[in-house]
C-alpha cells in the first residue's frame, strides 16, 4: 500500500510548521536519509540527511535570531504531481508552488520544488526554492 495525497498534504503542513517554529529536530524527522537540501543562495545541495541537518542547524542558529524567517505557501499555488499513480498507491510525488518568505530583511517570493518519497510515511528527498526576481 502506498501513500495518499491527504497524508502528503498533512506532512507538508507539519514540516512547514516545524520550519517556521525554527525546530530543526522536527524538520529532520521529515527528511529522507538521501535528502538533498538546496539553499536559495548556493547552487549545490547539502547531500544526505546528516549534511542537510548540519546545514539547517547552522542556518537556524544564524537566522532565527537575526531574521526570524517564515515560509508561507500562497493559496491556490500548491500543486502535487503524483507521477501518474493512483491516490493510495503513491510512492513518489513532487510538490511545487509559490510561497511568501518573510524575515527581518523584508519579504521575498519563492518558487519551491519538493520531491517526496513514501516509505511507510512521507519523507522529503529534495528541497529546493528560488527567489522570484521583483518585477
Amino acid at each position: 500500500m502506498g501513500g495518499t495525497i491527504a497524508d502528503l498534504e498533512k506532512t507538508l503542513g507539519q514540516i512547514i510548521t516545524a520550519f517556521n517554529a525554527h525546530k530543526v529536530h522536527e524538520v529532520e524527522k521529515y527528511l529522507d536519509e538521501d535528502a538533498n537540501v538546496f539553499s536559495v543562495d548556493a547552487p549545490h545541495p547539502h547531500q544526505g540527511k546528516s549534511a542537510s541537518t548540519e546545514f539547517l542547524n547552522a542556518w537556524f542558529l544564524q537566522h532565527q535570531i537575526l531574521d526570524k524567517p517564515t515560509f508561507s505557501p500562497r493559496n491556490n499555488t500548491v500543486e502535487i504531481d503524483t507521477h501518474g499513480a493512483a491516490d493510495g498507491a503513491l510512492t513518489h510525488a513532487t510538490i511545487t508552488g509559490v510561497a511568501d518568505w518573510y524575515d527581518d530583511n523584508g519579504p521575498d517570493v519563492l518558487n519551491f520544488d519538493f520531491e517526496c518519497v513514501y516509505q511507510g510515511r512521507w519523507l522529503f528527498q529534495r528541497v529546493s526554492a528560488t527567489v522570484v526576481p521583483p518585477k
